[in-house]
């Protein structure tokens, strides 16, 4: 294969100077080095490695019916020992397919997304509640540590860049994943048990579940349909959390924005108003805050922070990238995280600017491929769908515009760190817990 790094193992140095947790950074001087594609193999593994959005055009371009993505291996592992299906994380091919079309066919329906959009909103009301019983008395400093239930797939990302020991035996690490991964899917098969009880028992909302028209699918196993409700709490953790964390920590530190998020919130739902689809539809600034959310760094900070650094393929045919063949089976990663810090694609990358996702006569379109924190085409990131009710990326962002307005009617948000970064996890993760500040609005009360 031709290319323009040579494939080597990197050194002891370069392991040090980075490690796991900071391969986000080696990115970003990959680029600089070697420009828009390079590979490199790493613990025997080839990584093709693509930094501009026009070879990752050629990348999805050239998709067939079952794009391939590379199958984590812990995962699978603690599946197949215990008997359990696979699931949609890692399944390939026809398999994977007929799962995701039997488990998102429903949820497709327009009318699906109002339908859900209250208890959405109930769930974000409780939540900004309990927020409000957990400020410290006199401080309004939240206390409590958001990162420890995204603990999970910091510890599966650790397994996937050590050598395999836990394939002999078990190691540390591979039995705080199996613990984990033993929780997720109890919560999984105690939900099944309560639908099938509420069901027989003539409940009306959970005639409409998710969970309980899988379960009627004579083509699902019931083993199958726990192990999907599992890769669905699982996705739903990492992005939206982080999401609405990275979302908060930008309105701290923007406090200009926030309170224009405030004012179209204002005008388009005036106290006590219920929220639908439509006022959502009306909230084009917020969308915007989401979006730039997503993609830049904050002044001073100097650290994008996209949840998701990039996109993975792997295909089971040869294809040219960049003028460059690449065999198959190689694993292709597209760094949407270091495309959107190059100023060839947004003007001023690093400051924090959600206008630029205004679409006006005088604002540029961004460019296909190039912002996609949820992954591309039908082998779009697991991490999107929200908890028991999402497939489709619309629900996600929904969830975070419910909470980031409910958050904002009651609290003005600052932040006591001075900047966020990231730990390299298989999602990006925050290196810390920050100390979240809500200060009620004038006129709230408890």
């Amino acid at each position: 294969m031709q290319t323009r790094v040579k494939a080597t193992v990197p050194t002891l140095r370069e392991t040090g100077r980075y490690g796991v947790g900071k391969l986000h950074e080696r990115h970003l001087d990959l680029h600089r080095q070697y420009g828009d594609i390079c590979r490199e193999k790493l613990l025997g593994r080839e990584i093709v490695h693509v930094f501009s959005r026009e070879i990752a055009q050629e990348v999805f371009m050239q998709e067939g019916r079952y794009p391939g993505r590379t199958v984590i291996e812990p995962d699978a592992l603690y599946r197949t020992t215990r008997g359990i299906p696979l699931g949609l994380l890692s399944l390939q091919d026809a398999e994977w397919h007929r799962l995701r079309r039997l488990a998102q066919d429903r949820i497709l329906r327009p009318a699906v997304q109002s339908a859900v959009l209250p208890n959405m909103d109930r769930i974000a009301q409780e939540f900004v509640m309990r927020t409000d019983m957990l400020r410290s008395p006199g401080s309004d400093v939240m206390e409590r540590n958001y990162k420890d239930e995204l603990h999970l797939w910091s510890l599966e990302w650790k397994l996937i860049f050590s050598l395999p020991l836990y394939k002999v035996v078990p190691t540390p690490t591979w039995r705080k994943l199996a613990a984990a991964q033993d929780t997720f899917f109890r919560l999984s098969e105690n939900y099944i048990k309560q639908v099938l009880t509420d069901s027989g028992d003539g409940d009306p909302e959970t005639q409409d579940s998710l969970l309980l028209h899988l379960l009627r699918k004579s083509e699902l196993s019931k083993e199958e349909v726990s192990a999907t409700m599992t890769d669905l709490f699982q996705g739903g953790i990492d992005t939206t959390t982080n999401g609405m964390m990275y979302s908060l920590f930008a309105l701290a530190k923007n406090p200009e924005v926030q309170e224009l998020v405030c004012q179209e919130i204002r005008t388009h739902l005036p106290e006590g108003a219920r929220v639908t689809p439509e006022v959502l539809g009306k909230m084009k600034y917020l969308k915007a805050v989401i979006k730039e959310t997503f993609r830049v760094c904050l002044p001073g900070c100097c650290r994008l922070w996209p949840v998701i650094f990039g996109t993975a393929r792997q295909y089971d045919y040869d294809v040219v990238l960049g003028g460059y063949d690449v065999p198959a089976k190689t694993e292709i990663l597209v760094h949407h995280r270091v495309m959107c810090r190059q100023d060839k694609y947004f003007r001023d990358p690093l400051t924090f600017d959600p206008t630029r996702w205004l679409r006006d006569e005088k604002t540029p379109r961004v460019p296909t491929y190039l912002f996609m924190p949820f992954g591309h085409g039908v082998r779009m990131c697991i991490g999107m769908l929200n908890i028991i009710l999402t497939i489709r990326r619309r629900f996600a962002e929904q969830q975070l515009q419910l909470l980031v307005i409910r958050m904002l009617q009651r609290f003005h948000v600052e932040c006591e760190e001075a900047e966020l970064r990231q730990v390299f996890s298989l999602v990006l993760l925050p290196d810390r817990n920050p100390r979240f500040i809500f200060r009620r609005r004038q006129g709230e009360t408890a």
